[in-house]
C-alpha cells in the first residue's frame, strides 16, 4: 500500500479491510465507467437490488447475483447481439453494500444488504429486462417485494460511477473526488467488473482513453430533485 501513500488525506486513520472499498477496488470501479465513455459506448442502465434473505435454497446472495442474474444477463445480451450480427461484448460493474442501520448497545445491525449494478442494454428494451430480473427474484427469494428492485436511466454516468464507489476508504476519498459513506462489512469479493471493461481490455484500447471526456447525458426529468442519490430517471 506504499504506492497509494501520496493519495491519503493526512492524519486520517484508514478504514479497516472488508468495511470498505480499498482505493485500487475504487480505481478500477471508476476507470470501468471511463473506458466505456471512451470506448463510446457508455452504460445506461442504474440497476439497485435489496436481497430479502434467506434465499429459498440457502445460497448466498452473492452466488445467486453472480450465477443467476448476472450470468443470465450476460447470456441474454449475447443472444442479442448474435441477432444482431454484431461483436459488442456485455458491459456492466457492481458493487455490494451493508451499511449501518442502527447501534444498540455494543451491537452494530447493518443492511439493507444490497447490490448497485450499472451495465450497458439498450433502453428500448428496459422493461423486458426488468421483467425478467423480478422473475428470477420471485423465484430465489420468499420476501422479495416489488420496492426490492429499482431500475433507473443513467443521466450522469460520472456521477453515478462515483456514488457506487461512495464505500471508498474514508482516507483516501478526497483523493477520487468522492464523498464518503461507510458501507459496512462485506465478506466476499464488493466489486464485479466485466471484462470487457477490466485492466486487459484497457491496455488493448485507445491509448488516451484517460483522458478526460464529458459524462454520458441523458434528458434529466424536470421533478427529479438535485441530490447525491438522484442519478436516474424512472422515464
Amino acid at each position: 500500500m506504499l504506492m497509494w501513500k501520496h493519495a491519503q488525506t493526512p492524519f486520517m486513520s484508514r478504514t479497516r479491510k472488508r468495511y470498505c472499498l480499498r482505493p485500487e477496488t475504487a480505481r478500477t470501479l471508476l476507470h470501468a465507467e471511463r473506458f466505456a465513455r471512451a470506448l463510446g459506448k457508455p452504460l445506461t442502465l442504474f440497476i439497485t437490488i435489496k436481497f430479502a434473505l434467506p434465499s429459498r435454497t440457502g445460497q448466498s446472495a452473492y452466488k445467486i447475483f453472480s450465477q443467476y442474474l448476472w450470468g443470465n444477463t450476460r447470456r441474454r445480451w449475447n443472444t442479442m447481439m448474435k441477432k444482431a450480427q454484431t461483436l459488442d461484448p456485455f458491459m456492466a460493474t457492481a458493487v455490494f453494500e451493508n451499511p449501518l442501520r442502527r447501534v444498540s448497545g455494543n451491537r452494530r445491525f447493518y443492511g439493507p444488504y444490497h447490490v448497485h449494478w450499472m451495465m450497458r442494454w439498450p433502453l428500448k428494451d428496459k422493461a423486458k429486462l426488468e421483467y425478467y430480473l423480478r422473475k428470477h427474484m420471485r423465484k430465489r427469494f420468499h420476501l422479495f417485494k416489488q420496492s426490492h428492485l429499482r431500475i433507473t436511466s443513467v443521466w450522469d454516468s460520472i456521477g453515478a460511477a462515483k456514488y457506487m464507489a461512495k464505500g471508498i476508504d474514508a482516507a483516501f476519498a478526497e483523493n477520487f473526488y468522492v464523498k464518503h459513506r461507510a458501507q459496512g462489512p462485506i465478506h466476499h469479493r464488493r466489486i464485479i467488473v466485466t471484462r470487457s471493461l477490466g485492466k486487459a481490455a484497457q491496455k488493448r484500447g485507445p491509448k488516451n482513453w484517460k483522458q478526460r471526456r464529458p459524462s454520458y447525458r441523458m434528458p434529466r426529468p424536470s421533478w427529479s430533485r438535485s441530490t447525491s442519490s438522484s442519478f436516474g430517471s424512472t422515464s
